[in-house]
């Protein structure tokens, strides 16, 4: 309160030609009388239920506008990521001494009664710190005119795309057709330096362009191997020498530009060097684009053991160019369409129709259809991740695929199958056990298993192979006292876990193979 919201809102809503909405002043006309009365005779629990009762109706409208909320209007979470998911949310921030300033002539605020004002504004921050950084974007107003502000807030707008709500730890995920220029961000963090995490493919494309994405800033460079080989810890070892070398203080920031692995090692890095520091991502594989660059689960690979070593470090931002897909290898792009079919069948069913409809175009690299699947899986997954940061609960249904697959992977020495090719097959295994034991709709493994094969990928299960694997699930990071959280597709879109022992899920496994 006292940020400027309904002095601002009506000049941004003109700038954009859209009409505008104020809160409190449509919950006082339902009331029939002012705020501070109603908050005064029927309390404040009354109030915020008028108050969400009309955040929904607005939700529930489709048209675009321009809505000015009251500062505790979004405090429920399950709304406020509601409110993320289908609009874009802005947030004002004026310092203390202003806020006081317009506050303390303003009778009609009805949460600043009985109490020193000053006091009060600063623990109701301290209340609202996380909920407040749950936002697409924050403008400091304090030397801003409304025009300025409005301006700016349209610009914060246009920007906008996704973002993964986690209290201060939150952070957008920035998707454009061209290649991403990190000068903006790298602007907004005022890193001391920058460290760029790259591979040899990646650098072949791209090296060149580097000195212009980063700008003015300071950087170095360091370039690894390509692939899952180099996921381990003599490679984590190297980029801690290489930040002592360079003297990467705690305001300095790690880049990774490349895949899922490097993505992963950057991110690690970052999270392990000096007790954490900040990154980026900067996904230039599908499959990076659509999964591993997104939720901040960082980890690098033992020999028996795919990701068991690793923690969760969210990154300060996500950019993906989904023109840089036009280096990638087509087998690659082929494997990262696997992660996309997997997160259709946990939370998309549309997505799901769009990659059955689009496989010619996807396979082409149409880079409209790329999009548009990137941007559905992102979304999928920074939905999911917003609600489940630490997968405690939800966020496990992210592994569909993956415990037969890690096993397939690493038992064929991460050479025999890519990672998305053995969760296309873990997916295949998947499906079936769901449906066999009446868990999945009838026909759905049918339907999957002809996408991925439309798409170039594998779905043929070799039991001899899937016997080989197996015992390698005692190692999978998912366990509990031998038991596993197997996911279950009930339908497109809709997905659950079972814990099931590790003995038994083996048999299933090896049943869906023919075996």
């Amino acid at each position: 309160m006292g940020t400027g919201k309904s002095t601002v809102g009506p000049v941004l809503a003109a700038h954009l030609g859209l009409p505008f909405v104020d809160a409190d002043t449509a919950i006082a006309s339902l009331a029939g009388t002012s705020l501070a009365e109603l908050v005064r005779v029927h309390g404040e629990a009354h109030f915020r239920s008028l108050e969400r009762r009309f955040l929904e109706e607005q939700l529930a409208d489709p048209s675009p506008r321009v809505v000015a909320l009251g500062g505790g209007a979004l405090l429920d979470r399950s709304l406020r990521l509601q409110v993320l998911q289908q609009g874009t949310l802005l947030g004002l921030r004026a310092s203390l001494s202003l806020l006081c300033r317009r506050l303390s002539t303003d009778a009609s605020r009805p949460l600043l009664t009985g109490a020193p004002l000053e006091s009060t504004i600063r623990g109701l921050l301290v209340l609202r710190e996380d909920a407040y950084a749950e936002v697409h974007a924050t403008l400091d107003v304090d030397h801003l005119s409304p025009e300025q502000a409005a301006l700016r807030l349209a610009h914060l707008a246009r920007q906008a795309d996704l973002l993964v709500a986690a209290g201060k730890r939150s952070y957008p995920i920035r998707i454009s057709r061209n290649v991403p220029s990190l000068s903006e961000t790298l602007c907004s963090l005022s890193p001391t330096s920058t460290l760029l995490v790259t591979d040899r493919n990646v650098a072949h494309h791209y090296a060149s362009s580097f000195p212009a994405w980063v700008d003015r800033f300071t950087w170095n460079t360091i370039t690894l191997d390509p692939g899952e080989s180099s996921k381990n810890e003599q490679t984590l070892g190297l980029l801690w020498r290489t930040l002592l070398r360079t003297g990467l203080d705690r305001r300095g920031l790690i880049v990774g530009i490349g895949g899922g692995v490097v993505t992963d090692l950057a991110g690690l890095a970052a999270g392990t060097w000096l007790r954490g520091i900040r990154w980026l991502a900067v996904p230039t594989t599908l499959l990076g684009m659509v999964d591993a660059a997104i939720g901040g689960k960082t980890a690098i690979d033992l020999e028996d053991g795919k990701n068991v070593v690793g923690l969760i470090h969210p990154p300060s931002a996500v950019l993906t160019g989904v023109g840089l897909l036009a280096t990638e290898p087509q087998r690659g792009l082929v494997s990262g369409l696997a992660e996309a079919v997997k997160t259709a069948l946990i939370g998309d069913a549309s997505l799901l129709d769009l990659i059955e409809a689009q496989q010619e175009a996807l396979l082409a690299r149409n880079l409209e259809v790329l999009e548009g699947v990137v941007r559905g899986a992102a979304r999928v997954k920074a939905a999911v991740v917003s609600r489940d940061e630490d997968e405690e609960g939800e966020r496990r249904v992210l592994n569909l695929g993956h415990t037969l697959g890690h096993v397939l992977e690493v038992s064929g020495g991460f050479s025999r199958w890519t990672h998305g090719e053995a969760v296309a097959l873990g997916m295949v295994a998947a499906l079936r056990v769901g449906e066999a034991m009446g868990w999945t709709e009838p026909g759905l493994a049918c339907r999957t298993e002809g996408i991925l094969r439309g798409l170039g990928l594998p779905t043929v299960l070799d039991p001899g192979e899937v016997a080989r694997a197996l015992p390698l699930l005692s190692h999978d990071k998912k366990r509990e006292q031998g038991e596993i959280h197997f996911v279950v597709v009930e339908r497109p879109g809709a997905a659950r876990t079972e814990r099931i022992t590790l003995d038994r899920l083996s048999a299933m496994f090896l049943r869906a193979a023919g075996a």
